[in-house]
């Protein structure tokens, strides 16, 4: 029966393939809609969204995903039984605690299996960065809300149509992320000096330290990757050489940031240390905050429902953006601890082995922008909640994508450049 079956899928391949793309095409339509949706519900552009709307959005994805998985079953039968055991996980976790995001998350990752990657970070970008733009003109023109906090120095932070202005501030960066993925060695120089300006202007009027520490990182990578790569006359898609015990440590980012985030949170009230202290000032009292949820909730297999009350958006009154000494505050600011504490051990193990896995394919690829790319990722979770929001990080559904078949080898890649620039 198994030797009938797949010679039914080997004969009809042409013919699945065709209706594959189809169906690939309706899924990237669909991911744009979720990532514009979820944009806007952290804008003050408020929309009176029909109950049945998301509900719809999630029954044609898991459509798609069911006729999508029946004609490409058989290409890889091992990977789809690992997704398949880790959508239960996933879902004893959503029934555990009530997060929705948690069946889109699962349910796009199967859906974006071998998608074209380019495509999947454009329309990221196309739509946050039109998107954004709206919104900052909306509230600098008086349309809509500009939310504006006061830190306890007394310096203006502006969200500028955003709920909250760190949230601004990594969405800029993540836009900048996305548009390096794109460029890669073809950015200019004027496109990296504008980075280190728009990391002046979100310190400046956001007072968001990591995301503008990420992005003069990002920047000052990119500038020394090109002079490198023009001084020592690299060839673009020979790329150059990090040594590699170099890579391997970029490599690792996730698991030792994701090993600082919990042991330094799990162990602050157990050490009367002074650099530790210090380092809880300058993450705005983070690794207290962390401590607390340690000496208060039990880490669970499956998760569990965290009410999550921060500073951002209508949570407080209208006239008063004041960010400090706000009482009832509850928030996991960590993206480790966040995923830990809410959606459980299970689903913890599998973001961080998708993370360092796509890590591992970027350094055997020889792609270093986006080895790069990641490790600023795992860096900024330490601090921000954002590593599995769609309107945030596309980078979570790159393995899955088609980036995972890139070319294992240098002269593999030195090989197909030589055919294009003959074609």
């Amino acid at each position: 029966m198994f030797s009938n079956l797949k010679s039914f899928y080997t004969t009809n391949k042409e013919r699945f393939n065709y209706i594959i793309s189809k169906l690939d095409c309706a899924i990237l339509i669909l991911y744009g809609l979720f990532v514009f949706e979820a944009f806007l519900r952290t804008s003050t552009f408020t929309i009176n969204w029909h109950p049945y709307y998301h509900f719809s959005l999630k029954i044609i994805l898991f459509l798609l995903v069911l006729s999508k998985s029946l004609f490409k079953f058989m290409d890889n039968i091992p990977l789809y039984i690992v997704l398949g055991i880790c959508s239960i996980g996933f879902l004893l976790a959503y029934i555990q605690g009530n997060y929705g995001i948690l069946l889109e998350l699962i349910l796009f990752t199967i859906a974006l299996k071998d998608i074209d990657y380019k495509k999947l970070i454009t329309i990221f970008t196309a739509i946050i960065s039109v998107s954004l733009l709206i919104i900052i003109l909306g509230s600098q023109t008086g349309i809509l809300n500009n939310l504006i906090y006061t830190t306890s120095e007394g310096a203006k932070r502006i969200s500028f149509g955003i709920n909250y202005p760190t949230d601004f501030a990594s969405y800029i960066l993540y836009l900048c992320l996305a548009w390096s993925f794109l460029r890669k060695d073809k950015i200019s120089y004027i496109e990296i000096c504008l980075m280190y300006g728009i990391s002046y202007f979100i310190y400046r009027f956001c007072v968001a330290r990591a995301s503008t520490i990420c992005l003069i990182i990002l920047a000052s990578f990119l500038l020394l990757y090109k002079l490198r790569c023009k001084y020592l006359n690299i060839k673009r898609s020979a790329k150059k050489e990090i040594s590699g015990w170099l890579s391997f440590l970029i490599a690792c980012s996730v698991p030792v940031c994701t090993f600082i985030s919990v042991a330094f949170s799990y162990y602050f009230s157990s050490f009367n240390n002074a650099f530790l202290f210090k380092l809880n000032k300058l993450l705005s009292n983070r690794l207290y905050l962390g401590n607390a949820i340690f000496n208060n909730l039990d880490i669970k297999l499956f998760g569990q429902h965290i009410d999550m009350n921060g500073n951002g958006g209508y949570s407080i009154p209208w006239n008063n953006y004041e960010s400090i000494g706000k009482s009832g505050y509850n928030f996991i600011d960590s993206s480790y601890l966040s995923i830990l504490f809410r959606y459980g051990l299970f689903v913890f193990v599998c973001v961080v082995l998708l993370f360092t896995l796509t890590s591992f394919v970027a350094k055997k690829r020889g792609d270093y922008v986006t080895l790069f790319i990641m490790a600023i990722i795992a860096l900024h979770c330490v601090i921000e909640h954002h590593m599995l929001d769609f309107n945030y990080n596309p980078f979570m559904f790159l393995l899955i994508s088609s980036y995972y078949k890139g070319y294992t080898t240098k002269k593999e890649s030195e090989v197909l450049h030589e055919k294009n620039t003959v074609s």
